[in-house]
């Protein structure tokens, strides 16, 4: 099929050559060649099989014709093995998933460029070219660094493991309140990074260790003079400084039981490192786009770790119960006194109507009788 030059008979198990052979002393070996069975030695281009037929695992022909090459399959960083003739039913992890509805025999594009590109339920932001899906954060759950809600991992309680990461989106409830996240550490040490876009990180994974290093996109060009970022336009230019969106950058060492930020410009990126207690994250509402931005938080593990992590946004709560029982009780109370003025005005009256009369029986007292 044109992946290898080099074809022995099909009873040959054993073959003393390497790839790096040269070809003439393989024809001096071979002779003719076989003359019945034959079998390919040194597939090339990624195949295997006694024809070169088959792909190896993890790539993909794209078609039937068995003189294509193989190609990896493309499963944006989220899988290793896919289907291997259409390259679909790639098996996605990092809470990723494929389009169900896309089927390359039934659409002009090709589906094995769209595998492990959604999020799964609960999940969001655009899972290729290395990026992330984050674990949606609603305000006043708190969640376990595995993701999970604290009421769900409390019996099964697991650490975030050495070079792990998880990832985690801020969603505001209230567009007029502050934001305020904490995350508690009770053992270990993290490092954690905040942005507020979903493709500013990406990370790079050790294939011998599986440790995740993260990294930002190289769309993102770091300018050290004044400590910014600065975004490539759609068509990639970054030449003009300033034709593309800037990020402020600032970076932290937590420190003492409580390290306390506040983020008092819009676009930052925030890196935060060796935390090992509480941090206390402020995003105000007067400086934040609450309505139209959201936060995207990524926690990797300097040591195995266990916490919690979560946000609030505090305002003003009226209980029903105090509120009605305060009102009655000053309507009542109100109404007591107006009674207790009513009843002071009528024994008033009646004092005065009484003062009158003996006035008017004293003064008729004093006139002569008529004769």
């Amino acid at each position: 099929n044109g992946h290898t030059h080099v074809c022995v008979n099909e009873s040959v198990t054993e073959f003393p050559f390497s790839p790096s052979t040269p070809t003439q002393e393989i024809i001096d070996y071979l002779g003719l060649g076989p003359t019945t069975r034959a079998k390919c030695v040194w597939c090339g281009n990624h195949t295997m099989g006694e024809k070169c037929q088959d792909c190896m695992e993890g790539f993909f022909r794209g078609s039937e014709d068995h003189r294509a090459s193989c190609r990896p399959c493309e499963c944006h960083g989220h899988g290793d093995t896919c289907d291997p003739i259409t390259g679909e039913k790639c098996n996605c992890a990092n809470n990723t998933e494929s389009d169900p509805t896309c089927q390359s025999s039934k659409n002009s594009h090709h589906c094995w460029a769209l595998q492990c590109s959604k999020c799964r339920d609960s999940y969001f932001g655009t899972p290729t070219e290395g990026h992330q899906c984050y674990k949606q954060m609603n305000v006043d759950y708190k969640f376990c660094l595995d993701a999970k809600l604290i009421e769900d991992c409390k019996t099964k309680l697991k650490p975030l493991a050495v070079a792990q990461t998880v990832f985690f989106m801020v969603q505001p409830r209230f567009m007029n309140v502050d934001i305020r996240l904490t995350v508690d550490v009770t053992q270990g040490g993290l490092d954690l990074f905040v942005s507020p876009r979903d493709d500013t990180f990406v990370v790079d994974v050790n294939m011998t260790s599986g440790a995740h290093t993260i990294n930002m996109d190289p769309r993102y060009i770091w300018h050290p003079s004044d400590d910014s970022v600065q975004l490539e336009n759609e068509n990639g230019s970054a030449n003009v400084w300033h034709s593309g969106q800037v990020f402020n950058v600032m970076e932290r060492q937590a420190k003492g039981l409580t390290t306390f930020i506040t983020l008092g410009q819009r676009n930052t990126l925030l890196f935060v490192r060796n935390l090992t207690n509480r941090l206390v994250l402020t995003l105000p509402e007067k400086v934040h786009e609450l309505g139209s931005t959201r936060f995207y938080i990524a926690v990797t593990a300097v040591n195995q770790a266990y916490g919690t992590i979560f946000f609030r946004q505090d305002q003003l709560h009226i209980d029903l119960f105090v509120f009605f029982s305060v009102f009655f009780s000053c309507f009542f109370l109100f109404l007591a006194a107006c009674v207790v003025a009513w009843k002071a005005k009528q024994a008033a009256d009646v004092r005065r109507a009484r003062r009158r009369h003996v006035v008017e029986m004293l003064h008729m007292a004093k006139r002569p009788f008529a004769s």
